[in-house]
């Protein structure tokens, strides 16, 4: 079974979560504790999560390009460029927003 490998939050791996939930693809939510991601750190891309685990053992990062392969795999992305520019801006209005900026507190000394 497929995994998403993200912490115990929704920020950048929310999106994903709700695209696989609602396209009923059967993945395992793995979440993460420090612990956890102590161990895993050196065996992801860039050492950076979200990751997402195919059956075969492939490891792929970061969120918005997990979410536009898993998007245009499930039938999401769209066929025509409105389509595919209306799913993009939506990403990049989120990513506008400051999802970093907007958890930064919560993170930072």
């Amino acid at each position: 079974m497929p995994q998403l490998v993200y912490f115990d939050l929704y920020a950048k791996a929310e999106p994903i979560r709700l695209l696989l939930n609602h396209a009923k693809v059967a993945f395992e939510d793995v979440r993460m504790t420090g612990n956890m991601w102590t161990e895993r750190k050196e065996n992801v891309p860039a050492g950076q999560v979200p990751v997402w685990i195919t059956d075969d053992g492939k490891v792929y990062n970061q969120s918005h390009a997990i979410l536009r392969a898993l998007g245009i795999e499930h039938g999401y992305y769209g066929e025509t460029f409105e389509e595919r520019w209306a799913a993009d801006m939506v990403l990049d209005t989120y990513d506008d927003l400051g999802v970093s900026g907007v958890f930064k507190p919560w993170f930072t000394p």
